[in-house]
């Protein structure tokens, strides 16, 4: 608000007040020339021409969403008639009027002088036209020539000092604010002493006696302080080769090592070991000389370097396809095999998390406090969230040993076997790679019902189907006469009741069975309908498989290897005639059984046939039919699900109740003769069911009947002789517990069927890829076949065969840990790849490489044997192809261990009695007694890694868990962390000085030049509004400086130093109301390309909620859009009755944005951003006000269905390049959200010229309603609060246009910009916790567990910050499935107080949990209230010692 002279507000009280406009031009001279509209204006000495004034208007404007202040040139129109012989004109030559300054003043009828005039513009004259009627004159105001200047001001000019030719008449960079890795100019220093070349590499224009001083150089965090380089140097200095490389002060010869083809590292030694020194605000390297011999390694234009390579990827190292392999033998140096585990890891991105990770982990991975203590943050193998679920009795055992002696693999020239064996084949001898989440295996073998269960299940089914029909008052005709069959007991009445279907043993009524009336086999195989079915669902052309089918019979269809209608060349290459479409793969045959109806029941119930299998996409459709293998007796059939799946299909059995074993490793086998396989044991998840309950198949259905079809069983002809039965022969004493078995595929496996994965037995084989088949979820695969190689193999050999044990080796089932396993024969490891960006790195001349981090391995004691053998971590090096992620085995040593590092290598011994084992080199070295009393904080040496003996040799790291050979079998049971892991590499480059360089800096600070006096005799720094302090000496006073920072305090120092404005057009005063207004955000950057002065004001404000206001009396001032507001912040009332015109709008629809996130940090060495806040939408600042449990009970929140939106229509991403830290990024994020989340009333209204003293930014308010009109039916006098946001009843100025009889202005009205809503943990739909600081009494719902879990399964493109934040409901760091658990028992009022870790148990570990949540300030949780006061203290421990005490009840 303007402050005017008193005659002149006097004067716009009455309504009869007019304006007149003075001019003075060239107002600084002796003779200025003054006009107005009217003659003789004031008594005095001054006498104003006429000269016919036309005056523009002053407008002035606030773009409130670009944070951008306007005003118009203001312009005026003159007479140029004669008036006593000259023309106004004429003065153009008399007093060369161009850029001459002029002063523009209202004037009301009590002004005397100027000084009792308004001051309305003050600028130069920028354009003079006329003609003999008329002067037009354009004015431009005084400071705009200094705003539209470029900067940075300060160039590198062409001098002989520039170090670099590239660098001629460049920019020098500007920085304020804390900024790592600001750029830099390099300058030859002219005070370089005799035998020595300074080089001064410069981040701003500090050596130019402008007085611009920085408040000095930073260290590196990754870095400092991790004793890798000498701890009193901070080493801020950075070259860029693809990355930067920090550059050491001081060269360091102990970590270097022989180099390639060297015996020793001497040739890389110096005489001195300085590279540079900080002096003054800029780095001075230094060249050093003995006559014309390099001392030190600047001198040599090389620079000894340090990076900390983090990892960008972590993945389980998977055992490599044959043809991978150099060598055709798999064996480490032992000579033995080996097979690496695939477990799952969890959160595998905090395995190197570091500082300048910035919380960009995975969509599907969170971590609290990632951001500040990287160091405590790890991934952890195995994924110990992956829960079993408490209802299934599983169990692990050992010895699981699923084969007969044969298992053959790929076919070789000339010899046909059939692919559908292969798959079964590779199926049991790689069961376990798909079994790594416990909790739901993928494969499983399982003994199917017996062949009389099912029959007797299939008869009950099929009298169920006749006692509802006659019960519907319809008679069944059986043997000849009519029977009501209302109930079982009229079922057991009738004679021959359980011939209702053929069968082996009961043939029907009055009828043979034939080798129609029962079939076991694949669905493809049953009919030609169900053949034709089974095509179409593989998207094979319908004629072309018909015209196969019409050649070649049912029988005899896939029964060739490479024949033009082999199953092989369908999914192999596409070569068949009956190769699927484009894009996609043929379905592997399920399983089907089918019994025949005898005429009775089929004439009834209008079915020819009951079947059974598993439901999925072989399933036929619904108007499929029945049929002999030949087509006859084609009709509808009783289907049945063999197991229920819980999909609302019909069923006959629990799969529970059945035996089953899902492999979860694979700890042994051998070869014997012509690739035959025996002995292949699996570690294997067992239900606990016995196998022994159930009755020979054989039995029931008989034996050598066809599977996958195949009539002619010459050997030489490459037709297996298959078995269509579901038994072993007979010939096998164990027929009975070996008939019946299946391999079910639970979930499918949908790519690369023979995905590759090297055998463990030495010379085993793999098939090769078929990328057009799939198995899908739910099919079955018979386990029971005969079948052989070739005619030369010998006698026919089936392929499953578990005995089965009384007592069986069982393990206790724990997902935390994995089982490493060494014998004499194969060796079981773990297997970890870290991938490293590629670096396009130039003028590397030397590399040493050391490995840092933290590996703590903790062991179960029963699962660990006592041994002297040796557990081992190794480190080693392998390529990973980014195609296609897979691993160059060629760049693996052949041994596959030969030339790892090994970090740790202890006893078996020693680990199963510590329990801990670890390597640990990221914290400073312990004393002796520290070490004793915290040894899992002892330090590791950093370990050389010579594989990496260049910077990008190889692009991925690994780490190898084993234990050393044992001729008998050595267990070891561990789970493993792994945290802040990296390469830690020295580099000495060529041609060093030539690179881009790059500093830590915090830059430009406020030194004892610029202070005020204030009125009580403090002084202060005038840029920050800091007090001076006083030291005991004066060179301690004189070193005293207040770092620049803040928004308005840099924009202060820049527009003083930088622009030149000078001292007092800034008003201090709205600097000091703006660093009180400006949320805490600070700005930083390093400006090194050029821009005009106002445009980089105007971008920091958009950065910030500051604006900055360029007057036309040429004064500068700061305003601040506030969060908050209350009467105090009110300017000015507006009298509705005093309104002569207004208009009532709203912001349009389209500025409201629904989500949000900023990106922040810039690097200045490619332009791009490597910040980012994450997601904010108005759920997490204002509550879910779309959720229909809140709407139940009353309560406020944003709803985006209120605004007709859908909460991703609207998603913004902001770029903010003046800021760098996370904390001012998500306050700039929150605000740019509050503000665009509602729409905001607008008012335009004419006022009398009493309001000529308001301005833009003012802050105003209403007396009553204009003409008792709300707007939009909101009273504006009042707060209100709309779509859960408080609307304030005041307004922001954001244009005025000041005329001489009146004045328009527009107003936006406010808002509250605060968050309003604080979720408690665990409400992911942002449905329950605190508004406005009161506790709301509202449940959690169905729909929290829900989006977590969507989240978890990564199907949440815009899960925001704060949901990831509550939904650590368990707040150990993670979001995973426990935390999915907690909810359920957040949602479960019966579920048992005080049991925070939820194993089934109150006791002391949860008293421990909760303290720690209490001192810890975690935002409020309720699963700790356990007094249910709505806070979480202490009390909530007294509460819960008695329930300890004295038992729950």
């Amino acid at each position: 608000m303007l402050t005017l002279p008193t005659p002149f507000e006097s004067d716009l009280q009455s309504n009869d007040t007019f304006l007149i406009p003075l001019i003075v031009i060239d107002s600084e001279s002796e003779s200025p020339i003054y006009i107005s509209t009217v003659k003789g204006v004031f008594d005095a000495d001054i006498f104003w021409e006429d000269f016919g004034l036309k005056i523009s208007s002053i407008k002035e404007s606030l773009n409130i969403v670009e944070r951008k202040f306007k005003i118009n040139n203001l312009s005026f129109d003159l007479s140029n008639y004669l008036v006593n012989g000259v023309r106004f004109s004429d003065f153009v030559a008399d007093k060369a009027l161009l850029n001459k300054p002029v002063d523009v003043y209202y004037k009301t009828q009590s002004c005397k002088t100027l000084d009792d005039c308004m001051i309305i513009y003050r600028g130069r004259i920028r354009r003079f036209n006329h003609d003999h009627k008329t002067v037009k004159i354009q004015l431009e105001d005084l400071t705009e020539d200094k705003l539209s200047k470029k900067v940075p001001i300060s160039k590198t000019g062409f001098g002989e000092n520039l170090y670099n030719k590239d660098h001629k008449n460049m920019p020098i960079p500007i920085v304020y604010g804390h900024v790592d890795r600001a750029a830099t100019i390099p300058f030859i220093s002219p005070n370089s002493e005799e035998g020595e070349t300074d080089i001064m590499i410069v981040p701003d224009d500090v050596n130019s006696g402008r007085g611009i001083v920085m408040e000095g150089f930073q260290p590196t965090e990754s870095t400092q302080n991790q004793n890798l380089y000498d701890e009193e140097d901070i080493n801020p200095l950075f070259i860029y080769k693809d990355d930067y490389f920090q550059v050491l002060q001081k060269y360091d010869e102990s970590v270097l090592q022989a180099g390639i083809d060297e015996d020793n590292a001497a040739n890389w030694q110096f005489d001195d070991d300085t590279q540079y020194e900080l002096l003054g605000g800029y780095v001075n390297v230094k060249k050093l000389y003995s006559n014309l011999t390099a001392k030190n390694p600047p001198a040599n234009n090389e620079l000894q370097t340090i990076i900390k390579r983090y990892p960008n990827g972590m993945k389980i190292l998977k055992n490599p396809f044959e043809s991978d392999l150099e060598s055709d033998n798999y064996l480490d140096t032992l000579g033995f095999g080996v097979n690496f585990l695939k477990p799952e890891i969890h959160a595998p991105e905090l395995a190197y998390d570091n500082d300048l990770f910035l919380g960009e982990v995975s969509e599907t991975t969170y971590t609290a406090n990632v951001n500040t203590n990287y160091h405590e943050t790890f991934a952890h193998v195995p994924d110990n969230t992956l829960a079993i679920d408490e209802n299934l009795p599983l169990t692990f055992i050992t010895g699981f040993n699923p084969f007969r002696s044969f298992l053959h693999n790929q076919p070789e020239a000339g010899n046909k076997s059939r692919l559908q064996w292969e798959v079964f084949s590779w199926l049991l001898r790689y069961s376990h790679i798909y079994n790594q989440n416990y909790a739901n295996p993928n494969v499983t073998f399982i003994k199917l019902p017996s062949g009389e269960s099912i029959k007797d299940e299939f008869k009950y089914k099929i009298w169920d189907a006749v006692i509802a029909k006659c019960q519907g008052g319809e008679q069944i005709t059986w043997y000849g006469n009519e029977y009501d069959i209302l109930s079982y007991n009229d079922v057991y009445n009738i004679t021959g009741w359980d011939s209702c279907m053929y069968t082996s043993q009961n043939q029907g009524v009055g009828e043979e069975i034939g080798g129609d009336r029962f079939r076991a086999n694949v669905s493809s195989h049953i009919c030609p309908q169900m053949a034709s079915d089974w095509a179409s669902q593989s998207s094979i052309d319908s004629n072309a498989f018909q015209t196969v089918l019409d050649d070649v019979g049912l029988n005899d269809l896939f029964n060739q290897y490479d024949g033009y209608n082999s199953f092989h060349n369908m999914v192999y290459d596409g070569s068949s005639e009956l190769k699927p479409e484009t894009g996609a793969k043929v379905k592997y045959p399920n399983f089907w059984l089918q019994f025949e109806l005898v005429p009775e029941i089929r004439d009834f119930l209008g079915y020819g046939y009951i079947s059974a299998s598993l439901k999925n996409d072989n399933y036929p459709s619904e108007n499929t039919k029945g049929a002999h293998q030949d087509g006859s007796n084609e009709y509808d059939f009783m289907y049945y699900n063999i197991f229920d799946l819980g999909d609302g299909e019909q069923s006959l059995f629990d799969a529970n109740l059945y035996p089953q074993f899902s492999p979860v490793n694979r700890t042994g086998g051998s070869r014997a003769g012509n690739r035959s396989l025996k002995d292949v044991d699996f570690i294997s998840i067992w239900n606990q069911v016995s196998i022994y309950d159930e009755v020979n198949y054989q039995d029931v259905i008989g034996q050598h009947k066809k599977y996958f079809a195949g009539n002619s069983h010459s050997w030489d002809n490459g037709d297996s002789y298959e078995n269509e039965s579901l038994a072993n022969g007979s010939s096998y004493s164990d027929s009975k517990y070996n008939s019946g078995w299946f391999i079910w595929v639970k979930d499918g496996i949908y790519s690369d069927v023979f995905e590759q994965h090297s055998p463990t037995v030495a010379g085993e084989e793999n098939p090769e890829p078929y990328p057009l088949l799939e198995i899908p979820a739910n099919t079955l695969i018979s386990s029971t076949h005969s079948g052989k190689y070739s005619s030369s193999h010998g006698s026919v050999k089936r392929g499953f065969k578990y005995e089965g044990v009384a007592s069986p080796n069982i393990m206790p089932v724990d997902p935390e840990f994995i089982t490493l396993f060494t014998n004499s024969d194969s060796s079981t490891r773990l297997g970890l790849v870290f991938t490293f960006k590629d670096q396009d790195v130039s003028d590397e001349i030397k590399c040493d490489t050391y490995f840092e981090g933290k590996i703590i391995n903790r062991f179960n004691e029963e699962g660990t044997d006592t041994s002297s053998k040796l557990f081992k971590v190794g480190i080693g090096a392998i390529d990973v192809f980014e195609d296609d992620d897979a691993f160059d085995w060629n760049t693996f040593d052949s041994a596959f261990d030969e030339d790892n590092v090994d970090l740790i290598s202890e006893t078996l011994t020693r680990c199963a009695n510590e329990g801990i084992i670890q390597y640990n080199s990221l914290t400073e070295p312990l004393s002796e007694e520290d070490e004793d009393t915290n040894p899992q904080d002892s330090f590791d040496e950093m370990a050389l890694v010579p594989e990496f003996h260049e910077v990008n040799n190889y692009n991925a790291m690994t780490m190898m868990y084993k234990i050393s050979a044992s001729s008998s079998g050595v267990t070891a049971k561990l789970s493993t962390e792994i945290y802040s892991i990296g390469l830690v590499q020295y580099v000495i480059f060529g041609g060093a000085l030539d690179s881009d360089m790059f500093v830590n800096i915090k830059g430009r600070t406020n030194t004892l030049d610029d202070i005020y006096d204030s009125e009580s005799g403090q002084q202060y720094f005038k840029y920050t509004g800091e007090a001076t302090s006083s030291y005991n000496t004066e060179e301690e006073y004189q070193q005293q400086t207040s770092f620049i920072e803040k928004p308005c305090d840099i924009l202060y120092h820049f527009l003083e130093k930088e622009v030149g404005l000078d001292d007092g057009i800034v008003k201090r005063s709205s600097v000091e109301v703006a660093r009180d207004n400006s949320m805490d955000i600070k700005c930083a950057f390093s400006l090194k390309e050029e821009i005009k002065a106002k445009d980089l004001i105007n971008r920091v404000c958009k950065d910030t909620n500051l604006f900055a206001l360029f007057k036309g009396t040429s004064d500068f001032s700061f305003t601040a859009l506030k969060t908050t507001y209350g009467a105090s912040d009110v300017s000015s009332t507006i009298k509705s009755e005093e309104i002569l015109k207004y208009s009532f709008s709203r912001t349009p629809i389209e500025n409201i944005n629904t989500i949000i996130n900023v990106k922040f940090k810039v690097d200045y060495a490619n332009d791009d951003y490597i910040g980012s806040t994450g997601w904010v939408d108005g759920y997490d600042l204002l509550g879910n006000g779309d959720s229909q449990s809140r709407i139940d009970a009353g309560l406020k929140g944003y709803s985006y269905d209120y605004l007709g939106l859908d909460r991703e229509d609207k998603v913004l991403e902001v770029e903010a390049p003046y800021i760098r830290d996370r904390g001012s990024a998500e306050s700039l994020r929150d605000f740019i959200f509050m503000f665009n989340c509602n729409q905001h009333n607008t008012f335009k209204l004419t006022l009398p010229l009493k309001y000529l003293y308001l301005e833009v930014g003012d802050i105003v308010n209403f007396n009553t309603l204009i003409k008792g009109l709300k707007a939009y039916g909101e009273d504006y006098t009042q707060g209100n609060t709309r779509n859960g946001q408080e609307i304030y009843p005041f307004f922001i100025i954001n244009s005025t246009n000041k005329k001489q009889k009146s004045i328009d202005i527009e107003l936006l009205q406010l808002h509250n910009l605060t968050q309003r809503f604080n979720c408690y943990k665990g409400s992911i739909t942002r449905n329950r916790g605190k508004y406005d600081g009161v506790l709301e009494n509202n449940e959690f719902t169905i729909d929290d567990w829900g989006e977590l879990e969507q989240f978890l399964l990564g199907a949440k493109k815009y899960f925001t910050n704060n949901q990831k934040r509550v939904s650590d409901v368990n707040n150990d760091g993670y979001i995973d499935n426990y935390d999915l658990n907690a909810i359920g028992l957040l949602g479960n009022n019966e579920s048992m107080i005080g049991d925070f870790n939820q194993d089934g148990f109150v006791n002391v570990t949860d008293i421990v949990q909760l303290v720690n949540n209490i001192i810890s300030e975690e935002d409020f949780n309720e699963m700790y209230d356990v007094n249910e006061d709505g806070m979480v203290n202490i009390l909530d421990v007294v509460a819960l010692v008695p329930q300890i005490l004295g038992g729950f009840e």
